[in-house]
């Protein structure tokens, strides 16, 4: 990934770039959370600025930034910058949370997330997903949010490639060197399609 906390010039971008080329990787997540002030902390048209220096190799496929869910308006002004400047995007990377309470007991609002996401007609990259603060009361809730999130991942073939992120309260994966039952879960779901 390059965050964008550091690189915030079309040179530190363009650094970036080839140091992760050089280390043998491929493909390239772009800004994380640019709309959050404790995140990468850019404008859309900052963000637009220095797309060039990120798609700058054709041999290096490039996720979008990964906004968080609250950042429709500034997602879909990004989005229309992209396309009417004709650069390049070639999946878009979302991030999806539960905070509110009963946001995790289905995985109805990120399915609805999801197909917001689906109108920029890419492979969609769940960058970062999961249940926090309220919405996740019991491990039972987050599991069987997780199962139903899986199931669901299912219908969406735009869905290429998903990431829970585990690093919270009942979102765990292992234990005390053990897998807990999501961490049970998530090795037997299918990691890619």
């Amino acid at each position: 990934m390059i965050a964008g906390k550091a690189e915030k010039t079309p040179a530190a971008v363009s650094s970036a770039l080839t140091k992760l080329k050089t280390a043998g990787y491929r493909t390239v997540l772009g800004f994380n959370e640019p709309n959050k002030a404790d995140q990468a902390n850019l404008t859309v048209a900052q963000v637009i600025e220095l797309w060039p220096s990120l798609t700058a190799d054709p041999q290096v496929r490039v996720g979008s930034a990964a906004t968080s869910a609250d950042a429709k308006a500034w997602f879909e002004e990004y989005m229309s910058q992209i396309e009417a400047k004709s650069l390049r995007v070639d999946f878009v990377a979302v991030h999806w949370y539960g905070w509110n309470a009963g946001s995790c007991d289905s995985a109805k609002e990120l399915e609805s997330y999801l197909t917001w996401a689906e109108k920029f007609k890419k492979p969609i990259w769940i960058t970062e997903f999961g249940c926090m603060n309220q919405s996740n009361p019991s491990a039972d809730v987050v599991k069987n949010f997780y199962a139903a999130a899986i199931e669901m991942f299912g219908r969406h073939s735009s869905v290429e490639r998903y990431a829970w992120y585990p690093w919270n309260t009942n979102n765990e994966l292992v234990m005390s060197g053990n897998l807990t039952a999501l961490g049970t879960a998530f090795g037997q779901a299918a990691a890619t399609r």
